[in-house]
């Protein structure tokens, strides 16, 4: 949305004109001289999008995975004594095991050609 002052009287007008033009045909738009700017601007800024390669995109999500991950380890080994970190390491470890078993069961059904 472009930046327009409001202004008393006839230049109130003009930019809620300009503004509705604007939402309705941005095409319409680019011949006003005063968009001119802004419609190049906001061209250029399409034409020139960085396209990221989807591994360097995939690392960048391992990343902030593994970040996330760290984070909360810390903070648990911050927050929590000796004990409650063992009740929650043994709770995660029973998660895994069961997480895994699940997924063994469902590549069991897929093999056998039933899909739940």
């Amino acid at each position: 949305m472009p930046l327009v002052i409001r202004r008393k009287g006839r230049l109130a007008g003009l930019c809620d004109s300009v503004r509705t033009l604007f939402k309705a045909a941005p095409e319409q738009v680019q011949s006003l001289a005063c968009l001119r700017g802004l419609a190049q601007a906001r061209q250029a800024a399409n034409n020139h999008s960085l396209e990221i390669s989807p591994v360097f995109a995939m690392i960048g999500r391992l990343f902030r995975l593994a970040l996330l991950f760290i984070t909360l380890s810390l903070l648990l080994r911050w927050l929590f004594n000796h004990r409650q970190r063992q009740t929650v390491h043994d709770f995660i470890r029973t998660l895994a095991w069961a997480l895994l078993g699940s997924s063994l069961l469902f590549l069991l059904l897929n093999h056998f050609g039933i899909r739940l």
